[in-house]
C-alpha cells in the first residue's frame, strides 16, 4: 500500500512516476549540467573582471546565479529518483517531510522567482536604453540596479520561505513544489505565483511593442 495516496503528483514506485518523465528530466539535467558549468564560469568571470562593472553585467550575474540554483534543484530531484528507484513508496513520507525536500523546494521557488524578476528588470533596462538612445544620461544606474536586485532578493526569499512557515507546503508532492491548498491563504499563494508570471509575460510583450516607437522619437 502506497503512502501518501498515489495521484498525478505523488507516484507509488518511483519519484518521477512515468518513464518518459524520468527520461525528460535526465535529458534536461544533462543539458543543464553544461549550463551549471557555464553559469558558474559566467559568475566567476563577471566577479573577477578588472573592467568597470556595468548594469547589464551586474544583472546577467544575478540571472546566472538563479539559473545555477535551478540546476541544483534538478540535480537533487534526479538523484533522489535514482536512489529510490522502484521503492519510492517506502521512503515517500520521510522524503517529503525531511529537510532535503524542503531545501529542494526552497531552491526551485527562490530560483524561479529571482529569475523571473531579473528577466523583467533586464527587459525593462534594455527597452529604456533603446527608447532613450539619444539621451546618453538617461540610463539605469548601478545604484538603482542594486536597489532593484535587493528588492528582488527579498521578494524571492519571502516567496520561498512562506511554505516553510505553513503557507502551502513543499511536502505535498514528490518533487517538492508548493501545491498544497488547505485554506484560502494557500490558494492565494499558489495563484499569485501563476498570475505573477502571466502578468510579467504580458508586460514584457507590451514593452517590446513600444521599442520601435521609442527608437523613432
Amino acid at each position: 500500500m502506497c503512502t501518501p495516496q498515489p495521484n498525478a503528483f505523488n507516484p507509488c514506485e518511483d519519484l518521477m512516476g512515468y518513464e518518459w518523465l524520468r527520461v525528460f528530466v535526465w535529458f534536461v539535467w544533462f543539458v543543464l549540467l553544461a549550463a551549471l558549468g557555464g553559469n558558474l564560469i559566467v559568475i566567476i568571470v563577471l566577479l573577477t573582471a578588472r573592467s568597470k562593472p556595468t548594469v547589464p553585467k551586474f544583472l546577467m550575474c544575478k540571472l546566472s546565479f538563479a539559473d545555477f540554483l535551478m540546476g541544483l534543484y534538478l540535480l537533487l530531484i534526479a538523484s533522489v529518483d535514482v536512489h529510490f528507484l522502484g521503492e519510492y513508496f517506502t521512503h515517500a513520507v520521510s522524503w517529503q517531510n525531511d529537510g532535503g525536500c524542503q531545501v529542494a523546494g526552497f531552491l526551485t521557488v527562490f530560483a524561479s522567482e529571482l529569475s523571473v524578476f531579473v528577466l523583467t528588470v533586464i527587459t525593462m533596462e534594455r527597452w529604456y536604453a533603446i527608447s532613450q538612445a539619444i539621451h546618453v544620461n538617461k540610463r539605469l544606474r548601478m545604484r538603482q540596479a542594486t536597489g532593484l536586485m535587493f528588492f528582488g532578493w527579498i521578494y524571492a526569499s519571502s516567496m520561498a520561505l512562506l511554505p516553510l512557515f505553513g503557507v502551502s507546503g513543499y511536502g505535498a508532492v514528490s518533487i517538492c513544489l508548493p501545491k498544497e491548498a488547505r485554506d484560502v491563504w494557500d490558494i492565494v499563494y499558489i495563484m499569485s505565483t501563476y498570475l505573477q508570471r502571466l502578468c510579467i509575460h504580458g508586460d514584457i510583450r507590451l514593452l517590446h511593442q513600444y521599442v520601435p516607437q521609442g527608437q523613432s522619437q
